[in-house]
């Protein structure tokens, strides 16, 4: 879809984070369209789960897998303890702890024999032993108090399944028995496998990152990850939903739009600290000079601004309007665009308007000035230090917008990342 400017292969790192794995499979949607060529894909737990797709080139598959996963796709558990894993304690019974207790004693542990029949029928062994995209993963012996980190080549042929299992043996699973030896998830000493990419020889790494640290990782963080002829592209999410153990399909298209958007602004293609806005002009400055003086001295009315006689109209924009909002914002010195970014961003946000889609600034805009539906779930003290200048905005937003012409043209790269990710979270 774009061109990013490099021309080497990439590596892929996905960390563990159970049922975040979803975001994962959103930034490998975001890296194709962006036209990256990947060359191999490390992973621990969910992530060597995730990996194993990337490496098959399966992204469909993928895809319609995390929109339409449930628990019973992944462990046997009774739903009256289901409330215990989703991080939901208040409807949780004591019957229903007692019951936790002797499942992860007394039985052993959560028994994830549905997750082992779903990879043993999708994931295909042969097919990423010959595929051009490297693949590995992170597990870790308790029997030997040792970390096993494995490239395709160094697992014995027919029991990658086994290993992919014993990366993503969460603590409380069933322990994963490979010739005598147990396992335990292998994000307990290296959630992050990034240095496996490096030993490959990767000079351009990107790093997901949704889960936790182990020890190695702590360590790489510590040193800014690598030496410094890598160039590693980290991306996290900004919000999380559920829990870890959480496997909803509404849930996971949060987390699949989260990690499309999240790599595009990663890099580069979208802005926005709350939003995922499409760069484009200084709408408001646009709308605000196409007023005739009677609109404009009504615009700026609004704002408590009197316009200086007699001034032209790019006066009263870049001298009175919008040395108003750069200090409401913050944006001194910043382009005027990017002050409009800001304004739009700030008042949907006090507005409560959906973050998780892109945004061109014209839709953005669109979408405040046609927000009318009160807001119940504000602050007082929100309500109390900005309710008064953002509600004079919005009023000088829609008063623009309402006596202007909307000649904006939308970018095609915009139109196609908009149907790109319409495709993505669309469910099955």
């Amino acid at each position: 879809m774009f061109s990013t400017g490099f021309s080497e292969k990439i590596a892929l790192v996905f960390s563990g984070g159970g049922g975040r794995g979803a975001y994962e499979v959103g930034v490998w949607k975001a890296v194709m369209d962006l036209g990256e060529e990947i060359g191999g894909v490390y992973g621990t737990s969910v992530g060597a789960i995730n990996g194993a797709g990337v490496a098959m080139g399966e992204f469909e598959l993928a895809r319609k897998l995390w929109l339409t996963a449930t628990y019973e796709d992944i462990m046997k558990i009774s739903p009256n303890i289901r409330p215990l894993f989703e991080g939901d304690i208040k409807n949780l019974k004591l019957s229903s702890i007692a019951e936790a207790v002797k499942m992860l004693f007394e039985e052993s542990g959560i028994d994830v024999s549905p997750l082992r029949k779903k990879l043993s029928e999708i994931i295909s062994e042969e097919e990423i032993r010959s595929s051009p995209i490297d693949y590995g993963l992170v597990a870790y012996s308790v029997s030997s108090l040792s970390p096993v980190m494995l490239y395709i080549d160094d697992i014995p042929e027919g029991m990658l399944i086994d290993y992919i299992l014993a990366s993503a043996n969460f603590p409380v699973f069933k322990r994963e028995n490979i010739g005598g030896a147990k396992f335990i998830d292998g994000g307990v000493y290296a959630n992050i496998p990034v240095e496996m990419a490096i030993k490959k020889g990767f000079k351009k790494i990107v790093v997901v990152d949704i889960g936790t640290y182990g020890i190695v990782d702590i360590l790489n963080l510590i040193k800014g990850f690598t030496k410094s002829d890598e160039e590693i592209i980290y991306i996290k999410p900004r919000e999380y939903y559920g829990g870890i153990l959480t496997f909803d399909p509404e849930v996971s298209k949060k987390y699949m739009a989260e990690g499309y958007l999240d790599t595009l602004k990663a890099y580069g293609i979208l802005h926005g600290n709350v939003y995922y806005i499409y760069p484009g002009e200084d709408l408001i400055g646009k709308f605000f000079m196409s007023l005739d003086d009677q609109q404009r001295a009504q615009a700026m009315a609004i704002l408590e601004i009197k316009p200086l006689e007699d001034a032209p109209v790019a006066y009263h924009y870049y001298r009175q309007v919008l040395p108003y909002l750069e200090s409401a914002f913050k944006t001194f010195n910043a382009p005027p665009r990017k002050t409009c970014e800001a304004v739009l961003e700030n008042i949907a946000s006090y507005l409560e308007i959906n973050k998780l889609r892109p945004y061109s600034i014209e839709e953005l805009f669109k979408t405040i000035v046609n927000s009318d539906e009160p807001q119940t779930t504000r602050s007082t003290l929100l309500k109390l230090t900005v309710g008064k200048k953002y509600d004079m905005l919005i009023e000088f937003l829609k008063f623009i917008w309402n006596n202007s012409k909307h000649d904006v043209e939308i970018s095609e790269d915009y139109k196609r990342i908009r149907s790109s990710f319409e495709s993505l979270i669309t469910i099955p």
